[in-house]
C-alpha cells in the first residue's frame, strides 16, 4: 500500500505469513506493511457546523464517509477563499461529503469551508436617502432593502 501517493492497488484484510524452515523468519516480512490510519473529525463549533458521524468515539476508517452541513438553516457551506473573495460560485449547493482517505485525511476537509453569514445592519447616510428595514425585518440572508433617494 503506498500511503504518500493514494495508492489502494495493495489493499488487502489479511496477511498470512509463513515462517521459513530455513531461516526461523517469516515471509513476507510482516514490518513491511502497516494498517491505514482513522481519520480524525476535526473540532468544529458546534452552534455552526454540524456533522452526521453517529460515535463521537470512534473515528472513520479507509473509504467511509462522513457528511458535513451548516447547522443554521439557510446558511450554506463555502470555501474560505470564496468567502473572503465574496465569491458566490463557491457556495455549496448542499452538504460536503468528506471521505476517509488512505493516509487518514478527510477529503474534502471541512476546515477549506466556512458557513455564509447573515448580514449586519444596513448602511444609511440619512441626509440622502431613507429605507424601509427595521429590527423586526432582521439580517438574514435574502432580506431585501428598498432605499429611496431624495429628489
Amino acid at each position: 500500500m503506498d500511503l504518500a501517493n493514494q495508492s489502494t492497488s495493495a489493499l488487502m484484510d489479511t496477511k498470512t505469513v509463513t515462517c521459513q524452515e530455513a531461516t526461523g523468519l517469516y515471509e513476507p516480512d510482516i514490518t513491511n506493511y502497516t494498517c491505514t490510519p482513522s481519520c480524525h473529525i476535526p473540532a468544529m463549533d458546534p452552534a455552526v457546523y454540524q456533522n452526521n458521524w453517529p460515535n463521537p468515539f470512534y473515528d472513520p476508517q479507509y473509504d467511509q464517509t462522513v457528511e458535513f452541513a451548516c447547522k443554521e438553516v439557510g446558511h450554506k457551506l463555502v470555501t474560505w477563499t470564496d468567502f473572503a473573495a465574496v465569491n458566490a460560485a463557491g457556495i455549496e449547493a448542499g452538504n460536503l461529503t468528506s471521505k476517509c482517505m488512505i493516509n487518514g485525511s478527510l477529503t474534502p476537509s471541512i476546515s477549506d469551508y466556512t458557513c455564509t453569514k447573515d448580514c449586519g445592519k444596513p448602511g444609511l447616510n440619512p441626509d440622502a436617502m431613507v429605507y424601509d428595514w427595521n429590527s423586526t425585518v432582521g439580517t438574514k440572508i435574502g432580506v431585501k432593502i428598498k432605499y429611496m433617494f431624495y429628489a
